[in-house]
């Protein structure tokens, strides 16, 4: 049985129709496969690959803050040094100094004590004790120490040179980057 609309044979239409719907299935099929794939890749990207830009993120930073600490650690250790030859020098220096000060105090004292002596003693107008005193008195000045008057100004130090610093700095830095290297390559 044929029927027919608007002037059109209804098989004709089940025709176009039927191969129309095998279109749409077919369409059907590949959208879903379609869908199913970009939800997956949603997915992956959601997870996998958030957490590995997140994860290379953490990794790299962990990474520049473990160098800095490492370059950190050479500059203290260099400037350690630097700074322990500053204080040993400058203890070596305060003892000299020290070591003068009593010195020169010590001749101080013996000197202004004879000094006074000798003032007391023009005063003494007894001339047998005068002479007395005064003969004791002159063994005291010829036994006092000859020395030197001008007091040597202390030593300086060296000048900090901020080239020979930086040049530790990065002989530790590349020792450092030497054995990681031949540690890597005998890996």
């Amino acid at each position: 049985m044929t029927s027919s609309h608007n002037g059109h044979t209804t098989e004709t239409i089940k025709k176009i129709v039927d191969v129309n719907r095998v279109n749409a299935k077919e369409i059907h099929e590949k959208l879903k496969a379609k869908v199913e794939i970009e939800k997956r890749t949603l997915e992956t990207i959601k997870t996998k690959q958030t957490h590995q830009i997140t994860s290379d993120f953490d990794s790299y930073v962990n990474k520049v803050e473990k160098t800095c600490r490492d370059i950190y650690g050479i500059v203290d250790h260099t400037k350690k040094i630097h700074m322990t030859a500053a204080s040993d020098f400058q203890t070596n220096e305060k003892e000299d100094l020290d070591r003068k000060r009593v010195f020169f105090q010590r001749q101080y004292d013996e000197s202004s004590g004879i000094l006074l002596q000798i003032d007391n003693l023009l005063q003494e107008s007894h001339d047998v004790t005068f002479f007395t005193d005064w003969k004791r008195l002159k063994t005291d000045v010829q036994n006092l120490t000859e020395i030197d008057q001008t007091l040597q100004n202390p030593k300086r130090i060296e000048s900090f040179n901020e080239d020979n610093f930086m040049k530790a700095v990065m002989e530790d830095i590349d020792k450092r980057l030497t054995r990681r290297y031949v540690i890597i390559l005998k890996l």
